[in-house]
């Protein structure tokens, strides 16, 4: 069996050692309640995270389902742009200002931004 280095060798790995087959999502559901318990069991100590570029267009950008908390989201040369409530964020938006960004939310499946961006930056979770 191939060393497991990172998400995309452990879903290969699940069905080789189990012999059977799995569709995306289940295998998602099967990484992600491990991963529930291992932090269960392991409290602080188990911290895991990735970086995922986002690209916003007008203050909005889609990410992965598969996050459990935000970390940080880092705009290069703007540094770290610390996270609010979305309704904080959303209030500002109203004065439809646009720009580096000052503040984020995740608002259902998106990452929100006041003022409004546009471009990419690094989404940690």
């Amino acid at each position: 069996m191939a060393a497991i280095t990172n998400y995309t060798t452990l879903a290969a790995a699940i069905p080789a050692w189990d012999k059977r087959s799995y569709s995306a999502d289940v295998l998602d559901e099967i990484i992600g309640l491990a991963d529930a318990e291992f932090r269960l069991e392991l409290g602080p100590l188990y911290p895991r995270e990735t970086t995922a570029t986002l690209s916003f267009v007008s203050g909005s950008a889609s990410f992965s389902s598969r996050f459990i908390r935000p970390l940080a989201l880092i705009v290069d040369t703007y540094g770290r742009i610390p996270f609010r409530s979305s309704v904080e964020v959303k209030s500002n938006n109203a004065s439809g200002l646009s720009g580096v960004p000052v503040m984020a939310a995740v608002d259902g499946d998106v990452i929100i931004t006041y003022p409004a961006y546009t471009g990419d930056a690094d989404f940690v979770y």
